[in-house]
């Protein structure tokens, strides 16, 4: 059978110089230059990586180094084909578990309960090409080249569930169900995308699943993400045509539209959502949307091949073309407003980072207009314990530094208050 494999391959506070470049630099990462980046997760503050060859690597500098820390998979040599598949991992946390798919010839998962340092087979008997998974109330769904499996119990064991998950004479064909290349959940629903038989839904974890395609010009799916009450489907380009790119659904995937404007190459491999923010992985670099989709600007100076994308901290990752490269989220932001002339859509106040930290740690929040803004510090009692902020702010982004070395370890709230907004998150101080 002819598979198509999957490509195997808030903000930091700084000081904005603007320029001729308005978008600003990548900085490449140390000790993975000459590897091919398959996926990123992270579990505290450990950064993880999956690399091409069935490799794990940890960073624990917001990725500006990388170390190897196990090897889950090897290069099978096909004897039918005469081919060698080399591996490429796929990383999902859940909780205090960090899964790890592989997907070469053949593939399996491993499971982690140590914030990725040792690994240890999930299921031997589920043999299978990970491509990605996500989770849903307890259950944990793998996309596969053989459809959706999905486990109740953390990994322990793992069932098809591919009832409707069909294409025209896929199945009595190839004798199995389409290769699933991405997985997204919006409330109780999952969505998957296939490789080339669109897209799917179901409404009952996977129990049974409905095509969604209207629209849908180009039915390669490679990215699935979710802002609000969009869905964005990425699609790889069909050679001398324009249907591939992003789609957009408003009405929970019953039909999709192109959202391409600004999106200069069509050829995309990923789509990754980060609060308002929709990234997308092409061809040709990394494209940023901070309009649920409806115009596109290219991020940074470097044009390359991107698999993988994710936000840790003050940095969006991306593997680039040889590794991984970096870029602030500050002067991607920043510039964003001033190439679109646009502010925040809504109010927001985001989780600080880190956390858990020590002493110090960048709390940050967006208003879409002027307001008299309080952020304060609270324990668990209620009892506040400091005001951080108590003024009158313009529109934008805006990040404060809180230091608690004065102190004593233990979880806090703080609260953002902006006119008629309220919200209030925890952050954990360890010392």
């Amino acid at each position: 059978m002819n598979k198509i494999r999957l490509a195997t391959g808030f903000l930091f506070v700084a000081s904005i110089i603007m320029s001729s470049n308005v978008f600003g630099q990548w900085n490449q990462s140390k000790g993975l230059e000459n590897s091919t980046v398959t996926s990123f997760t992270s579990i505290g503050n450990n950064l993880l990586a999956g690399v091409e060859g069935g490799y794990v690597y940890l960073s624990k500098d917001s990725g500006a180094t990388w170390t190897s820390i196990d090897t889950l998979a090897s290069a099978q040599f096909c004897s039918n084909c005469n081919l060698v598949f080399i591996p490429s991992i796929t990383l999902y946390t859940v909780g205090t578990y960090v899964f790890a798919g592989s997907a070469a010839d053949s593939g399996s998962v491993h499971i982690s309960k140590d914030s990725g340092l040792t690994w240890q087979e999930s299921d031997p008997s589920f043999v299978q090409n990970i491509n990605c998974f996500t989770s849903l109330g307890g259950i944990l769904f793998a996309a596969t080249d053989n459809g959706v499996y999905r486990s109740t119990n953390l990994g322990v064991t793992w069932l098809p569930s591919n009832n409707g998950l069909s294409f025209g004479n896929y199945d009595s064909t190839y004798n199995h169900a389409p290769q699933v290349t991405r997985l997204t959940v919006k409330g109780n629903d999952i969505f998957a995308g296939t490789s080339g038989e669109g897209l799917f839904f179901s409404a009952d974890s996977a129990a049974n699943w409905t095509q969604i395609d209207s629209g849908l010009t180009n039915l390669a799916i490679y990215g699935l993400s979710v802002i609000d009450s969009y869905i964005f489907a990425g699609a790889f380009k069909s050679p001398g045509n324009n249907t591939g790119g992003v789609y957009v659904s408003a009405n929970n995937g019953t039909t999709w539209n192109q959202s391409n404007t600004g999106l200069t190459n069509y050829m995309l491999n990923i789509l990754y959502a980060k609060d308002s923010l929709l990234f997308a992985g092409t061809n040709e670099g990394v494209f940023v949307s901070n309009n649920s989709g409806s115009s596109w600007d290219i991020v940074g100076d470097k044009t390359s091949v991107s698999f993988a994308l994710f936000v840790f901290g003050p940095f969006l990752l991306s593997n680039g073309s040889s590794g991984v490269w970096r870029y602030p989220l500050s002067q991607l932001v920043t510039n964003v407003a001033i190439q679109n002339n646009q502010i925040p859509a809504s109010f927001y106040l985001d989780q600080n980072f880190p956390n858990p930290f020590n002493p110090s740690t960048i709390i940050t929040y967006s208003l879409p207009v002027s307001s008299d803004v309080t952020l304060k510090i609270y324990d668990l009692l209620g009892r506040e314990i400091t005001t951080l902020v108590n003024k009158f702010q313009t529109p934008g982004i805006h990040t404060i530094n809180f230091n608690a070395a004065s102190l004593s370890s233990g979880i806090y709230l703080y609260e953002l208050t902006a006119g008629k907004f309220s919200q209030t998150k925890k952050l954990i101080l360890i010392k």
